[in-house]
């Protein structure tokens, strides 16, 4: 198999979905001989704007002088650089990704993603849930022809540590439910309704691993709310502490308002864990046949989501679970399916064929 020189663009160096993504994908690569560079556009927190335009100027001499075979980008600036750029450099393969839905991104760079990919300056575009490849069918022709549906993979969380040690290291009192949910303080992730519903679960705590710009607005939610002793913010922790995390939880709960995916849903799936997930056509998708218990709720609603979990068979918590088995997730949403596709696109292979099926194109 031939092998390519890639250069993977992401934003920052901070934990989420996206650098998850382009963790594993990197990793995987390099399994398969490729030569894979990362090149963060903004490696310092809270850059000005001038920090931001030294941060692209610095990634597009990089794509200029790199002589990169495929350069792949995973959010909006990103991908802007990497499509223009990368043309004017004469890559061959320029490969974005739609890591959140079109209504989800700020306009300007909307537009910018729909003139870029119409005029053929990125070479694929890739969506890693068919909800979001939905998203786009309104979309013109020359860009859709361009989307490429690559589903996610996810690697099984394997604990460490068991339930007594695991809280012990977080400083949470195993005296009730355990609910858990990952991801980062910020609106999209809706925090803010399950530490309202947290005040209608006496016996419950709630466990956020993750941080972000409403940190403190969670945390003064909680005050509010008299659930201040019983909300445990821990900040960014790593895959292993998630793995640890989902372990020694009850209840996996997940109030996104959208996901394009729901990486940390499926691993908990994979976990085992008994799942909350908001009502979303994404989560129904991606947590579908799934070997554990799930309840889709409305994400706006706190006494929904406070009955969802006390509706949760107490047969299913943590305590008394048995060693999880997924096997459909572990055939579907595996890294090296994952870069099955990837590698598809190095050579030039129709990943699109199929994948544009549903939007009546071939």
């Amino acid at each position: 198999m031939s092998t390519s020189r890639v250069l993977q663009i992401v934003h920052a160096d901070e934990t989420g979905g996206v650098n998850t993504l382009a963790e594993a994908l990197g990793e995987a690569l390099a399994s398969r001989g490729h030569a894979v560079d990362v090149a963060f556009l903004f490696p310092n927190k809270g850059v000005g704007i001038a920090g931001k335009l030294a941060g692209i100027a610095r990634v597009a001499l990089l794509i200029l002088t790199g002589r990169y075979d495929a350069v792949f980008a995973f959010q909006s600036t990103g991908s802007a650089v990497a499509s223009l750029v990368g043309w004017l450099a004469g890559c061959p393969h320029r490969v974005v990704h739609q890591t959140a839905l079109p209504g989800m991104v700020r306009l300007p760079l909307r537009w910018l993603d729909l003139i870029v990919g119409s005029a053929g300056l990125c070479t694929d575009i890739v969506v890693n849930s068919q909800a979001t490849l939905d998203a786009f069918a309104g979309y013109p022709a020359p860009y859709r022809r361009r989307l490429a549906l690559i589903e996610h993979g996810v690697t099984r969380p394997v604990p460490a540590r068991d339930r007594a040690a695991t809280l012990a290291r977080f400083a949470v009192p195993d005296d009730g439910t355990i609910l858990l949910t990952v991801g980062r303080m910020a609106a999209q992730k809706n925090h803010a309704v399950m530490i309202k519903a947290l005040a209608r679960l006496p016996s419950a705590r709630l466990v956020v691993a993750g941080d972000g710009p409403l940190r403190a607005a969670g945390e003064a939610l909680g005050a509010e709310f008299g659930v201040a002793n019983n909300l445990h913010l821990l900040g960014d922790v790593g895959q292993q502490d998630i793995a640890d995390l989902l372990a020694a939880s009850d209840v996996f709960v997940f109030p996104s308002v959208w996901e394009s995916f729901g990486l940390a849903a499926v691993e908990a799936a994979m976990a085992g864990v008994p799942i909350v997930a908001s009502d979303l056509p994404v989560l129904r998708e991606v947590l579908a046949n799934r070997d554990t218990s799930v309840r889709f709720v409305a994400s706006d609603d706190p006494d929904k989501w406070a009955a969802a979990v006390r509706s949760i068979p107490r047969g299913a918590l943590s305590g008394r679970r048995a060693t999880p088995a997924d096997p459909q997730g572990g055939e579907r949403y595996t890294i090296s399916r994952m870069v099955d596709g990837y590698d598809a696109l190095l050579r030039g292979k129709p990943v699109r064929s199929v994948s544009i099926h549903p939007l009546g194109l071939r």
